[in-house]
């Protein structure tokens, strides 16, 4: 039987979801643009063609571990965070949090003390 989480931090959890996600996708986008400019740009000027297509393989690299260390530091701030061992519950794709209610880092039964941290 899958955890459930006390609403607020459900909705806490989505938030930080929802603003990981909508950055991923912008990540996505530039990466997809800059790699159609340096194919076309390649067919006339190799070197710039290939030097933005190189440059846009940092892009995913670089940004998703720029999101990921966001999404962590917003799980902080918004004190989304472990009971037991303080760390950010936040770690893609929740699969130990919403299916066994364990902390991801810790792994310690966390929900019942997030339901008394809410109350």
């Amino acid at each position: 039987m899958p955890a459930s989480l006390p609403p607020e931090f459900d909705n806490k959890l989505r938030t930080i979801a929802r603003n990981h996600n909508r950055y991923l996708v912008w990540i996505v986008g530039v990466w997809f643009i800059l790699t159609v400019a340096g194919l076309k740009i390649s067919q006339t000027q190799r070197t710039l063609g290939f030097s933005i297509l190189g440059g846009s393989l940092v892009v995913p690299l670089g940004g998703v571990l720029l999101v990921s260390r966001w999404a962590k530091k917003q799980s902080v701030a918004m004190d989304f965070t472990c009971p037991l061992c303080g760390e950010s519950l936040y770690v893609p794709p929740h699969t130990r949090l919403l299916t066994r209610g364990e902390c991801p880092h810790c792994k310690q039964p966390v929900i019942e003390a997030l339901k008394q941290k809410s109350a």
